[in-house]
């Protein structure tokens, strides 16, 4: 069986881009890959995210709003929905039993956090180099919530990348 993605708190997590070429993204922990994400079409808005012995799908469901959800993978009705804010430089994700998480993206600093309602980070990415790119994930403290919805981090990935293009070098 799998870690839970607590367990990670004190290890280098990172979200790598193995080939230009292709749509593929990994959660990875030093050299062990915890999670990957792909696209099933070329410019696709649908992604599928596969770790942590779950398979989920990340969907834009309005273009006009910038409105996401999230569904277990072969099932029709999505159990968490994100909508971005004005300015798109935050966005709340609504996740069951009335959890709301906030997306905030700083842009200028290239860091892109998810709090809790009270505040709390709960985690973040960051793109760190000038030439060779790489994403830092931090894990600021355990939750509950990391381990029940361990596709958080690829999520604030995917709306970054595409709600910001121009945040991460490979969106």
């Amino acid at each position: 069986m799998m870690r839970s993605l607590s367990e990670y708190m004190n290890e280098p997590l990172s979200i790598v881009k193995p080939s230009f070429f292709k749509e593929n993204i990994e959660l990875k922990s030093r050299e062990v890959i915890l999670a990957r994400m792909h696209f099933p079409r070329l410019f696709s808005s649908t992604a599928i995210i596969e770790g942590f012995d779950g398979k989920w799908e990340f969907r834009q469901t309005s273009i006009w709003k910038n409105k996401y959800e999230i569904f277990q993978h072969g099932y029709s009705l999505s159990f968490a929905q994100y909508q971005s804010k004005t300015f798109k430089n935050s966005g709340i994700l609504s996740l069951p039993r009335g959890i709301k998480l906030i997306f905030q993206f700083k842009i200028f600093k290239e860091l892109n956090s998810i709090l809790e309602e009270n505040g709390e980070t709960l985690l973040t990415i960051a793109n760190k180099g000038f030439f060779n790119k790489k994403i830092i994930v931090s894990l600021a403290k355990k939750s509950t919530l990391l381990d029940e919805y361990p596709w958080l981090i690829l999520f604030l990935w995917y709306v970054a990348t595409r709600d910001n293009a121009h945040v991460f070098v490979y969106g």
